[in-house]
């Protein structure tokens, strides 16, 4: 077995991925489970057999051409937009789970509160750029009307830009714009020119769009905002178990998400959605803290890039249902494989543990010094100073023998580099000497800081209590 640890992919291979892919939507297709999906595939020419619709090369070619390479996302602070698309991550938390864990260790389904500590923590954190959208699952408020009140959390306790409502269809995209129009005091037609939110679409795997998803995405493009469309392959699965069959199939699904979007409002933002992994055959449990995860996160991310689009990767992930040594090397894996690569928008990126089913507090704490550490890792050195960074007066004046520690020159730079909040460098006599203290209680000590340090972002009441009445009716 040949070791590259930083290969990439040859346009030849990159070809090969497409050219097979090709052969599924010609031949396969994709089936959409949504009259409505349907109608629009056939008003354009598509070859459509009952629900399921068929792609040729100039028909995805002409989707991605209308795809920017780079979008903002508006937040109601101006001063913390952000711009996806320039090979800088983008972070957002976990999106989905059912559990939390709480600082104290316990696990529970999560609450309203829950959620709401969550963008707290989300929004003091300095790796996050974007507050997710189903950081927990709200047990205790109404199904029909979960998704207003965590995008009410969102609008009110963070003034980030934020992820929007794909999960109650079209009707949930609609709720969105009516509270982002009262946030932003805008009409319609502004927000559209200004987009605010970016959303996931998730693919139904294998090679299926549930009815929803179809819709949703329908109606966050007719509003031209933002989506993350997303292939969730799990090898041995629900795909093939090689990962270049699964590099298929995901290319497949992403693809027809990405032209129904461009069929419905040519010029909608998108962003092209790695997300899949394997099976572990012995627990029937995703692995995503495998080598596999990101090995496929590699080759899908340069695929999506060669078609010109921002591309989602990476994340904190680990199966651990812990803050220990396994949810260390597994989130910093990916997390590392996602900043070399340059990944757009890093979802999942803080409060992973056992394979989504669970937001742990104290892993927000512990994940955010492993972005931290990564992209600062991923930055080039400087060398464009020569006489500072250099330094080469200072290498003479010195000389052989001596010593910087005291020299002026150490004491301006000394900030310079990386300084983690929690990560212990006390030398191993002083670790003792104190206690042997454990890293799991020094970030969750962390944790309550940041927490103790939140301070909610003005908003004017007035548009509180509207935003409020929404989510009430």
């Amino acid at each position: 077995m040949s070791l590259s640890p930083l290969w990439r992919l040859s346009t030849d291979d990159l070809e090969k991925i497409h050219k097979a892919t090709l052969s599924i939507l010609e031949t396969e297709g994709i089936e959409f489970l949504s009259d409505k999906v349907i109608d629009v595939f056939k008003t354009n020419g598509f070859k459509v057999e009952d629900h399921t619709v068929y792609f040729t090369d100039e028909q995805i070619q002409k989707a991605l051409s209308t795809c920017p390479s780079s979008f903002t996302i508006h937040a109601r602070n101006p001063q913390k937009n952000v711009v996806m698309g320039e090979r800088e991550a983008v972070c957002s938390p976990i999106y989905g789970p059912p559990y939390v864990i709480d600082f104290e260790g316990n696990l529970r389904r999560s609450t309203l509160a829950d959620y709401e500590t969550l963008v707290k923590l989300n929004h003091v954190l300095p790796s996050q750029n974007l507050t997710g959208f189903i950081l927990c699952d709200p047990s205790d408020v109404p199904a029909d009307n979960a998704h207003k009140y965590m995008l009410y959390s969102a609008m009110t306790l963070s003034d980030q830009p934020f992820m929007g409502s794909p999960t109650k269809g079209a009707q949930g995209v609609e709720d969105m714009m009516q509270m982002a129009e009262i946030l932003f005091a805008k009409d319609r037609e502004y927000l559209k020119d200004h987009p605010f939110s970016i959303s996931l679409i998730n693919s139904l795997t294998p090679l299926r769009y549930e009815c929803h998803a179809a819709e949703a995405l329908m109606e966050f493009a007719k509003n031209k905002q933002p989506m993350l469309i997303a292939s969730l392959v799990t090898g041995g699965a629900t795909g093939p178990i090689t990962l270049a069959g699964i590099l298929v199939v995901q290319n497949a699904e992403i693809l027809a998400g990405i032209v129904l979007s461009q069929l419905v409002n040519p010029g909608t933002p998108i962003v092209y959605g790695c997300a899949s992994g394997v099976m572990d055959m012995r627990t029937v449990i995703v692995a995503l803290g495998a080598p596999e995860f990101s090995k496929i996160m590699r080759a899908g991310v340069q695929l999506g890039h060669w078609y010109g689009l921002p591309c989602r990767g990476g994340g904190c992930l680990t199966e651990s249902c812990d803050i220990d040594a396994q949810a260390g090397y597994e989130s910093m894996g990916s997390m590392l494989t996602a900043t070399e690569l340059g990944v757009d928008f890093v979802q999942h990126s803080i409060g992973c543990v056992a394979s989504y089913m669970g937001a742990s507090f104290t892993k927000f704490i512990l994940d955010d010094e492993i972005i931290m550490h990564c992209k600062n890792q991923a930055q080039k050195i400087d060398l464009s100073d020569s006489e500072e960074g250099f330094a080469l007066d200072l290498i003479r004046e010195v000389g052989k023998g001596g010593e910087y520690l005291t020299n002026l020159h150490t004491a301006m730079h000394c900030r310079d580099g990386f300084i983690p909040e929690v990560a212990y460098r006390g030398g191993l006599e002083s670790w003792f000497e104190n206690g042997k203290p454990s890293i799991k209680d020094e970030y969750k000590k962390k944790g309550l800081e940041f927490l103790e340090s939140y301070k909610e972002p003005t908003l004017d009441p007035v548009v509180k209590d509207a935003l409020k009445k929404i989510v009430e009716q």
